[in-house]
């Protein structure tokens, strides 16, 4: 018995588990992970993806590069082109990321800490006391 005959039987099973994917996330991600590098292999690309890579070549007028000769070259300036576009987004993402971060920050210090604290001096705590203290 190998690694890919449970982990294909456990991905089989999960499939149809909806409700424990989106209960459990990480768990998911996690098995996805092991599968993409014990069972497919790094870099393995199943035959829905190639044709849904090969689609949106068409569709995108990308398709020509399978034309060009010599094809190594081409492939490498498709690579490059689509890495240039992934650093680009990257980039910006991290850019989104801090923006919504400061945003949050703002939010908290300036709406969140007051409500909370007005909560707290008008005694809507769990205990009933009545706190006196402001915080901040």
């Amino acid at each position: 018995m190998t690694y890919a005959e449970p982990l294909e039987d456990l991905q089989a099973h999960i499939a149809g588990a909806s409700t424990w994917r989106r209960a459990h996330p990480q768990q998911h991600f996690f098995i996805n992970q092991l599968i993409e590098h014990f069972v497919e292999g790094s870099g393995a690309v199943n035959i829905e993806d190639r044709i849904a890579f090969l689609s949106t070549m068409c569709q995108t007028g990308e398709s020509a590069r399978y034309g060009h000769r010599p094809q190594e070259v081409a492939a490498r300036e498709f690579a490059e082109l689509v890495a240039q576009h992934a650093r680009r987004q990257f980039k910006e993402g991290r850019q989104t990321l801090s923006e919504v971060k400061r945003s949050l920050k703002r939010f908290a210090e300036h709406t969140l800490v007051g409500q909370f604290n007005d909560a707290l001096l008008s005694g809507q705590n769990a205990g009933g006391a009545r706190v006196t203290a402001r915080y901040s």
